[in-house]
């Protein structure tokens, strides 16, 4: 995972240890030299990865160079997760994608620094991006009338080329073929703050185990509402907060497994 900066803690922990709980494995959260004493603290079972910044808090050449040393150990990336918005993240995540081959989720402020010209030079199947309605509005153009969620899916992800969540109720999983899957589980507790880093961080997991995006995708957000599900069985809906789904994983994979 590429993703934290000053303030911004919170998500890449949760999408790290989100990875984690999917079986992923080795996971290592490059994250700027700033945050790394803070995200290696609670990051136990986490690899942690500083990268140089200037002194205005962007990342240099150097930054970019320290994650391509570490490109041919890693099975797949995720990007985003509050890494930030100021003008130099954007274009550190837009050489990021150019340069990384690797299958890729795009999240939270890392879709802050595309657009739709980007997406329709440099697209690429294996990027799975996770917008929300008003994240999607944005990378599209459109910021007014309805929009139906599966046609939108559809016919955007294969305008960009690219594997598209777009997160709702239900949410929807549009592919650059032009399939698209509607996701039946979870409920309301999914609008909690973080949810949208432990999807991310299941999505990148599933990818580093080798599933397809599209089939990633389906099992981040199919597993991820199950376990909200438990979660609402067992105590009150709406106390849920983005962790308790990492902590329940492993309850809820082990009926899958059995």
């Amino acid at each position: 995972a590429i993703a934290g900066s000053p303030g911004l803690t919170g998500a890449p922990t949760l999408a790290s240890t989100a990875a984690a709980r999917t079986g992923a494995g080795a996971v290592v959260c490059a994250c700027p030299q700033t945050v790394q004493s803070t995200l290696a603290a609670r990051l136990t079972e986490v690899m942690t990865l500083a990268l140089p910044v200037s002194a205005d808090g962007l990342m240099p050449a150097e930054s970019m160079q320290a994650i391509q040393s570490r490109k041919a150990q890693a099975a797949a990336a995720l990007i985003g997760c509050g890494l930030g918005r100021l003008k130099g993240t954007g274009e550190f995540v837009r050489n990021f994608l150019q340069s990384v081959d690797l299958p890729t989720v795009v999240d939270a402020d890392a879709l802050f620094a595309l657009d739709e010209a980007f997406l329709l030079k440099h697209g690429r199947p294996n990027w799975v991006l996770t917008p929300h309605l008003g994240e999607f509005r944005r990378l599209a153009g459109d910021t007014s009338g309805p929009l139906d969620a599966v046609d939108t899916a559809r016919a955007f992800a294969k305008k960009w080329n690219v594997t598209i969540i777009l997160k709702g109720a239900p949410s929807v999983v549009g592919c650059a073929d032009g399939s698209v899957h509607i996701n039946p589980t979870g409920n309301q507790a999914l609008a909690s703050a973080g949810t949208g880093d432990v999807l991310a961080g299941m999505c990148a997991g599933y990818l580093a185990q080798g599933l397809r995006p599209v089939d990633a995708a389906m099992a981040a957000l199919f597993v991820g509402g199950r376990t909200v599900e438990r979660f609402s069985d067992q105590y009150f809906r709406d106390s849920l907060m983005a962790g308790d789904i990492v902590d329940l994983l492993p309850q809820v994979l082990a009926e899958f497994s059995t």
